[in-house]
Formats: C-alpha cells, sequence, structure tokens
C-alpha cells in the first residue's frame, strides 16, 4: 500500500508549527546597544526640555527614528553624541 504524499508534507509542517511556537514564546531581549528611547525619557536623562531635544535633532547631534508615528532614539547613538569635555 503507497503511503499517502500529503502525511509527510503534514508531518513537517506541524515540527515547523512546533519550531514557530517555541520560538514565539522566547521574549526578545533588547541589548543596550539596539534599544530605542522616547524622547521625553531623553529629556529626564539629560535634564532638558523636549525643545532642546528637538534642537538637538534639528542640529544633526541626535538622529531620530519613527514607528508608527512614534519618534524614538537609538540608545548606543545618544551615546555616541555625548561628548567629553575637559
Amino acid at each position: 500500500m503507497d503511503k499517502n504524499p500529503f502525511a509527510e508534507i503534514n508531518a513537517r509542517l506541524e515540527r515547523q508549527e512546533k519550531i514557530l511556537l517555541d520560538l514565539s514564546k522566547k521574549p526578545i531581549e533588547p541589548s543596550p546597544e539596539n534599544s530605542y528611547i522616547a524622547p521625553l525619557d531623553l529629556c529626564r536623562m539629560f535634564g532638558v526640555s523636549r525643545t532642546t531635544i528637538t534642537n538637538w535633532t534639528n542640529e544633526g547631534i541626535l538622529k531620530k527614528y519613527s514607528i508608527g508615528g512614534r519618534i524614538r532614539y537609538l540608545l548606543s547613538e545618544v551615546n555616541e553624541a555625548v561628548t567629553l569635555v575637559e
């Protein structure tokens, strides 16, 4: 008797589904170098106003990113923008 050709395909799909379900349960933990921060958090971090953050962005000191209409800053780039004053 011949095997059902779809049985092997179905078994493979079920294994793939299990792998994907296992992966979806693992939380994604952002590392500091790829974390994003909101403008108001930057205000608190540096003790400046929202206007100052906007000015720094317009001057090219900070680079902003947008997702879903929300502005975010890449924390590693913010840290790179900070300069040592001697």
